[in-house]
């Protein structure tokens, strides 16, 4: 008996979108996350005066400042997991077989970054509180009460700064989809709190609630539902071969880097507009920038749930296959990206026209449309930076460095005369003509040697 037609539909159109089990839950946690912001949105205009928003994603833009002090660790610990997972299984109990050396190696690696975003998260709060007090004074604050709510917001946000890369190191573990469903509910409850603080009018004060539940819920999951494997791979062992300097450092030093200025290339604009322009414009500015970050964030699962699998191809040789699931995977990211920005273009511009409530909370169509056209750039950019820290290496640095410079200059110099109109421009400007045609002509150059190189090395 052949297959019913609609099971081979079914199977067609998962195919054809590329839905495996990961991408399936990445994908309902980004929906969630974008159908959320959609509804804070509307939580926002409805409860938020225009001043309350811009201090909303003003907190949002300074807590972003993390950037500073992640120093790029966190996607190295991904790949360097994916590829000694290669050597190892896992049973229901959570127990942890394989190569000895493999999982002494994810031992030191779990031991190593907890202790250093240990470290991390009190300078966090202690670097970052101090900031945002000093830029929040800045500013008149028309009587509302931000002071303590900032406080706790830091707080709780460095608690959940420490639980991050423990999370990353169980998706490199091939846990990508397990970790997409705590996610998921995690993103549903903290939201649904968020709202219910949002409409009892306690203003700030729903900010460090939010932060509260995924704190609280991350470290949750860490100790409660994940210990038993932790334990496992923490306990004492000889055989090792890990080492900071040489496994992590030569890739995690450009990252850092690139994290100092990529806060300059996008999360500074709602800083500056604000700093320019008053908290009105910049909470236009930081609910864009919201709306727009969604929309990649939801495009991306197709590519960054194939870290762990395109490690694991990478330490099997296996570049053919490598190849053609990364460019599906991209095209796909690029093209969702690409339709997502464009339909809420169509929405702002229609609620503009009719001068909705809901168009005045964003910036001008004119404008959104220029920053949406320079994510689509964004996200060609990301799929291949993907692609290449794939490899244990980061070879985008240098280009990296001089974009996000550049629009961060730019931006700051022309935000000034021309507010969220010229940040927007510099935006477009420097990341299709600088950024993505630099990672277009760095890919091809490292494909064909890195490639090349391994291949010689297979046949000796």
């Amino acid at each position: 008996m052949g297959l019913p037609v609609s099971m081979i539909l079914r199977y067609s159109i998962k195919n054809f979108l590329g839905l495996d089990s990961a991408v399936i839950y990445y994908a309902l946690l980004r929906i969630l996350q974008v159908l959320g912001g959609v509804v804070t949105l509307l939580f926002i205009t409805w409860y938020f005066t225009a001043e309350l928003q811009g201090y909303y994603y003003t907190f949002a833009s300074l807590i972003a400042l993390q950037t500073f002090l992640e120093l790029g660790l966190y996607i190295v610990i991904t790949t360097y997991a994916s590829h000694q997972w290669s050597s190892l299984d896992m049973d229901e109990n959570q127990l942890v077989s394989g190569d000895e050396t493999s999982l002494g190696n994810l031992g030191s690696l779990v031991k190593f970054v907890s202790l250093w975003y240990g470290i991390v998260a009190i300078l966090f709060v202690l670097i970052i509180g101090t900031i945002g007090f000093i830029f929040l004074s800045n500013e008149d604050s028309l009587g509302l009460s931000w002071k303590v709510p900032w406080v706790l917001h830091v707080i709780f946000s460095a608690v959940s700064f420490w639980c991050m890369p423990i999370l990353y190191i169980l998706e490199g573990c091939d846990q990508v989809t397990k970790v997409a469903k705590f996610k998921s509910l995690q993103v549903l409850f903290a939201n649904i709190v968020f709202w219910l603080a949002i409409s009892s009018g306690i203003g700030l004060w729903a900010v460090p609630i939010f932060s509260m539940v995924i704190a609280v819920s991350s470290l949750f999951y860490i100790l409660f539902v994940w210990g038993s494997f932790f334990q496992i791979l923490m306990a004492p062992r000889i055989k090792t071969s890990f080492n900071w300097r040489r496994d992590l450092f030569s890739m995690q030093w450009r990252l850092a880097l690139q994290g100092f200025v990529n806060y300059f290339g996008w999360a500074a604009f709602t800083l500056i507009i604000f700093n320019y322009h008053g908290p009105v414009l910049a909470g236009k500015m930081g609910m864009s920038q919201q709306i727009i970050m969604s929309i990649l964030s939801l495009a991306m699962v197709w590519t960054t749930t194939k870290v762990p699998n395109f490690g694991m191809l990478i330490s099997k040789s296996n570049f053919v296959e490598l190849d053609r699931m990364w460019f599906a995977a991209a095209m796909r990211s690029t093209m969702v990206t690409f339709f997502g920005v464009l339909s809420i273009y169509i929405l702002i511009v229609v609620a503009q026209n009719l001068d909705m409530a809901y168009g005045r909370r964003v910036l001008s169509h004119d404008s959104f449309l220029i920053l949406a056209v320079g994510t689509v750039f964004s996200a060609m950019v990301q799929c291949i930076a993907v692609y290449l820290r794939s490899h244990k290496k980061e070879v985008l640095t240098i280009p990296a460095v001089i974009s996000n410079l550049m629009i961060g200059g730019l931006a700051w110099y022309l935000g000034i005369s021309y507010a969220e109109f010229g940040v927007a421009c510099v935006y477009l400007g420097v990341t299709s003509l600088l950024m993505f045609p630099a990672s277009i002509v760095i890919w091809k150059a490292f494909r064909m040697n890195r490639h090349a190189a391994d291949f010689i090395i297979s046949r000796q």
